[in-house]
């Protein structure tokens, strides 16, 4: 595939403007290496129902002028406006459309399909910044060794209006085994050779997919963080990752067994397990579900039983009370006053 410029492609909807609607990435050049030889970068886009943004994340794929690129888009059959979309950029992508089994085997029919020798994927509610993928292929080449990179993020609105920016930093193994670390999805990479070793994404995973292979990835292959915004990722209430948070819980559970069976991190088990629990109460406790939220609490509690005194517990009960808007501003000020009052000897451990 070669580079695209803006009046390859179709005109943006009325009223669009700048990235990626009239704006392109940078001509791709390695400063002192003119004879670059630019890997194949294969982007998978698993699709379903997302019409309204799809076209922003097709776009901010083509327009990255790669002049090495593949990019599949994975649809389950959508029922809105999605395949118009699809046939609109029908010369510039390859896609399918049929009934799947959900998100993460959307993701692995792409991957079978790829022919790159860097893979990611990017849902289509989401955006790649101007250069990833230019950048991408520069990290790769500095270090064969590398298998993942991953860098910064962007969340934004539904109308693709700024939140907040995320800074990534390097990961720390034990801080992610506690869901204390936040590796965003869209702004990974990683080489074929990882599929090869590890195979595809777990199917019976329809949520914490994506940390269940990063996770093994990490524990498996050399990574890299780098410095750089690589992605947004929208944040809405009706967003997979939002409307369901509550339910990554047993599947987290699941993933940290079969981690905790396979790799010798014992000395973790207690703060990782009690805090998985202690997290978990805490969700069921904001979506009301009061049952799941007491159960939950009493197994991190025999676990470890300062959670008793954790501030977030208190927080929870508040914010249940009074509802997650009201709480808002208040939290800034509950966490000043129960920061003075807890001192608790190594308390980082159940933060």
């Amino acid at each position: 595939m070669t580079t695209l410029q803006l009046s390859d492609l179709p005109s943006p909807p009325k009223g669009k403007t700048g990235w990626p609607w009239t704006e392109i990435s940078q001509c791709p050049s390695i400063s002192g290496n003119e004879k670059f030889d630019w890997p194949r970068i294969t982007i998978v886009t698993p699709s379903y129902n997302q019409g309204q943004y799809i076209e922003e994340t097709i776009r901010s794929v083509l327009l990255q002028n790669y002049p090495n690129l593949e990019y599949l888009v994975i649809d389950g059959n959508s029922t809105d406006g999605t395949l118009q979309i699809l046939k609109k950029y029908d010369s510039f992508i390859r896609w399918i459309s049929e009934p799947d089994k959900g998100q993460t085997d959307a993701i692995n029919k792409g991957l079978k399909m790829a022919t790159g020798e860097i893979m990611a994927y990017l849902n289509s509610d989401d955006l790649y910044e101007p250069n990833a993928l230019i950048n991408i292929a520069a990290f790769f080449g500095q270090r064969e060794e590398i298998a993942m990179i991953y860098g910064d993020i962007i969340h934004i609105n539904e109308k693709s209006g700024f939140i907040e920016f995320h800074r990534t930093g390097k990961v720390d193994i034990r801080k992610y085994l506690m869901w204390d670390f936040y590796l965003p999805q869209p702004s990974v990479f990683f080489r074929k050779r990882v599929i090869d070793t590890l195979g595809y994404f777990d199917e019976k995973l329809h949520l914490a997919m994506d940390y269940d292979y990063w996770l093994k990835i990490i524990l498996n292959f050399e990574t890299w963080y780098v410095p750089e915004t690589l992605s947004r990722a929208r944040l809405y209430p009706q967003a997979k990752s939002s409307f369901l948070d509550y339910m990554y819980h047993d599947e987290r559970l699941a993933i940290l067994d079969s981690i905790f069976k396979k790799y010798d991190f014992e000395p973790y088990r207690k703060n990782v397990f009690s805090y998985a629990y202690f997290s978990g109460a805490l969700m069921f406790m904001k979506r009301h579900h009061i049952r799941e939220a007491i159960k939950n609490f009493r197994i991190a509690l025999n676990i470890d039983s300062r959670y008793i005194i954790h501030p977030y517990l208190y927080w929870g009960i508040i914010e249940m009370i009074i509802g997650e808007k009201n709480a808002h501003g208040f939290k800034p000020r509950l966490k000043k006053i129960l920061d003075k009052i807890l001192h608790i000897e190594s308390y980082n451990i159940i933060r």
